[in-house]
C-alpha cells in the first residue's frame, strides 16, 4: 500500500487503516497483525469514522462516497457525490 490517508479505531480498540492507491481499508489487532477489510472500486479512503452501531463510515476519492462498512467487511454506499 502506498498511502495512509485516514486512520480511526473501532469499538474494539482495533485500528482501522484509510490507504491509497488503491482504496482499501485494513484493519489492525492489538498484536500489530492487520489485514484488508474491504477493498473498493476507489483510489483512496481520505476520511473513517465509526458510528454508535460499530459500522465504519469512510469517505473516498475521487469518486466522492460516503460508505458503510460493516464489522465483518461488507460495504454499502450511503452517499454518491458529484464532488471528489
Amino acid at each position: 500500500t502506498k498511502y495512509i490517508w485516514s486512520l480511526a479505531f473501532d469499538r474494539e480498540g482495533r485500528l482501522l487503516v484509510g490507504t491509497g492507491d488503491k482504496g482499501v481499508i485494513f484493519r489492525v489487532g492489538p498484536d500489530g497483525k492487520g489485514a484488508p477489510l474491504v477493498s473498493t472500486t476507489q483510489t483512496n479512503i481520505t476520511a473513517l469514522a465509526v458510528d454508535a452501531a460499530g459500522n465504519i463510515i469512510a469517505g473516498t476519492d475521487p469518486g466522492g462516497l460516503v460508505l458503510r462498512v460493516t464489522p465483518d467487511g461488507k460495504a454499502f454506499t450511503l452517499f454518491d457525490s458529484s464532488q471528489r
